[in-house]
């Protein structure tokens, strides 16, 4: 005669920690291959994409749409994100050099050590006492970096 087990439901807690460590497990296994095939595609779209001509953005279209899951995509794009404009203190330090002390002294303030007040540059700008073109000359922008992002609209032609 066979013996009745008996079996219960887990508690709700160990239910959902048996979820989130079963996911966790699985989206590491999956970061490898995952991350593998965006380091090989990322200079694959940008060599053989074309340029959104508007914001910078490479894309790649695939021959057919591909649908994964529920959702299709059309291809995909490198999403360029603009580096971060800055002043190099530096060359704001030369360029002041042939300004009036009183211009200099606005700028380059002593805290324990010198630093290049920026807003004090700007403000000067507004006031007529650096031009325009001596403050853009200034201004520096990083190299942009890009995203890789599937498309998931479909191309206009």
């Amino acid at each position: 005669m066979a013996t009745k087990v008996r079996r219960t439901r887990p508690s709700e807690w160990l239910e959902k920690a048996q979820t989130y460590l079963f996911n966790r497990y699985q989206v590491a296994r999956a970061e490898k291959p995952r991350d593998a095939a965006k380091n090989w595609l990322k200079p694959y779209v940008l060599q053989h994409g074309v340029d959104d001509g508007d914001k910078g953005h490479v894309r790649v279209m695939f021959p057919q749409p591909m649908v994964i899951g529920t959702t299709t995509y059309y291809g995909l794009e490198d999403r360029r994100i603009p580096g971060r404009t800055y002043m190099d203190e530096d060359e704001v330090r030369t360029f002041l050099a042939g300004k009036p002390a009183a211009v200099r002294s606005r700028v380059i303030r002593k805290v324990t050590t010198e630093v290049v007040d920026t807003d004090e540059l700007y403000a000067l700008n507004q006031e007529g006492k650096v031009s325009d073109d001596e403050l853009d000359s200034l201004l520096h922008q990083k190299d942009p970096t890009y995203q890789l992002w599937p498309v998931e609209e479909e191309p206009f032609e």
